[in-house]
């Protein structure tokens, strides 16, 4: 993930100072402002700051790239940085010379060698302890707000039309408030912009557009870039909406596809490039259109503006003179159109059942993390306020204890709305941090019917 900061910035223009030196002094080339003239051809070499504890730096052939590690700016020497610095410098220069193929090998040594740069340089940093023991106190609030929202689209996901829509619209509702707050901390903290690159293909696809428009409901800038012969989706935005967006960019990948050929089936008509592409835009159209409305329910204009001001802010950092550009529509198939719509009204963000990798798997068990205590005294449960019916009763036998959000048995609700409050009382659950429930020391309870209202009352 790539981080942007005003002291970021200032820190690559730091490295970019260096590398200039390196490369004329050193390296016996010419370097003017960011390019490297070879053999009659200038190179860009574009230099990113990124978080990732498992190296300290790469060298990306494709976008001419050089990234560093965040803790380099805090932690490294200047002679450690400028190590780093060479033996990225000296892939650049293997990647010329033999293409990208070499990696640590004799043709790597042999380069650096030929530059008077020994082991420090050539030796993958084998003598540089700069690990960061730090506990990240953002790191532990974006996996709380991550794992919550997990689970609120694991119920996203259900059969039952009413607790699916409750459950998305509490996921929204927490990404809502999340921004908002960050929309109103921005204006007095540095805050660090991250940006991470969650799909790429050779060539753009209308399914790629689609998941772009999806991905700007999540609170993130979606930016096509391209590197040589390849392109990028990336996401620019705060720590937590952006592993997020990565995660959902995934999912759609691969769900896109998946729902093409459900549509297919229950419509055979729909056949060919153009129709696919329009059934994607339907898709797109018909999600977008079902969060805004949600959005509008649970947030103010004036807050709403307030959160895209900040996206827009996020944006302009990372990519200060950003243009423009749309895929061309092609044909348009109404039909297929207006079927991506219908799927795209009910389409659910489900969790994965399992990951390859180890770095991402707080998004996929929410079972993984333990939340701090949440009041429920304090705010009430929406379920027993927005339903009062619920609670009528004539006799103690008409009423029965229902989990409250926490799986406590301290709600009780008639018999006949059971099933309906305990459904709805889980889907409160997912959005809230809970304590442990102890019958020995907090007693049990018995539902009772008292001035006609069901009550979970101590034995």
């Amino acid at each position: 993930m790539f981080l942007h900061s005003e002291t970021i910035s200032v820190f690559i223009t730091r490295v970019r100072i260096l590398a200039r030196e390196i490369v004329n002094a050193e390296m016996g080339l010419k370097m003017e402002r960011s390019r490297i003239f070879y053999k009659g051809i200038l190179y860009p070499l574009n230099i990113v700051v990124f978080e990732d504890n498992s190296r300290l730096g790469y060298f990306d052939s494709r976008s001419y790239e050089l990234g560093l590690s965040k803790k380099l700016m805090y932690l490294a020497k200047t002679e450690v940085l400028k190590n780093v610095i060479r033996h990225e410098l000296a892939h650049f220069v293997c990647y010329l010379l033999y293409g990208p193929q070499v990696l640590h090998g004799e043709e790597f040594h042999k380069a650096c060698i030929s530059f008077g740069w020994g082991p420090e340089v050539y030796g993958a940093y084998a003598n540089i302890d700069l690990e960061n023991d730090r506990v990240e106190i953002e790191n532990e609030k974006t996996e709380r707000l991550l794992s919550r929202i997990k689970k609120l689209l694991a119920l996203a996901s259900s059969d039952n039309t009413h607790e699916r829509e409750l459950a998305t619209l509490k996921a929204n509702q927490l990404l809502l408030e999340h921004n908002l707050d960050l929309s109103k901390s921005a204006q007095s903290t540095e805050e660090i912009v991250y940006v991470k690159r969650v799909l790429e293909a050779s060539r753009k696809s209308a399914k790629h557009v689609a998941i772009y428009e999806i991905l700007k409901t999540f609170f993130v800038s979606p930016v096509f870039n391209h590197g040589r012969g390849i392109f990028y989706l990336e996401v620019i935005g705060d720590r937590t909406s952006v592993e997020l967006a990565d995660y959902v960019a995934n999912f759609l990948d691969h769900e896109l596809e998946v729902i093409w050929k459900q549509t297919q089936k229950e419509n055979p008509k729909l056949k060919g490039t153009s129709s696919k592409n329009s059934f994607f835009n339907g898709v797109a159209k018909g999600y977008v259109e079902k969060i805004q409305k949600q959005k509008s329910t649970i947030a103010s204009g004036s807050e709403l503006v307030a959160i895209e001001k900040n996206i827009q802010k996020n944006l302009r950092i990372v990519y200060p003179r950003i243009g423009h550009s749309s895929l061309s529509a092609g044909m348009h198939n109404a039909d297929a159109h207006n079927a991506g719509k219908v799927k795209g009204s009910s389409l659910s963000i489900k969790p994965a059942l399992n990951s390859g990798s180890s770095s991402k798997q707080f998004l996929l068990n929410s079972f993984f993390f333990l939340f701090i205590l949440t009041s429920l005294s304090a705010h009430g449960s929406a379920c027993r306020n927005n339903n009062p019916s619920w609670l009528d009763c004539s006799k103690d036998e008409d009423c029965k204890i229902v989990p409250n959000p926490c799986g406590h048995p301290l709600e009780a609700a008639h018999i006949k709305f059971f099933d309906v409050a305990s459904k709805c009382y889980r889907i409160e659950g997912a959005a809230i941090s809970c304590a442990t429930w102890d019958e020995m020391s907090q007693g049990k309870t018995l539902a009772k019917c008292v001035n006609h209202e069901c009550i979970a009352a101590k034995k």
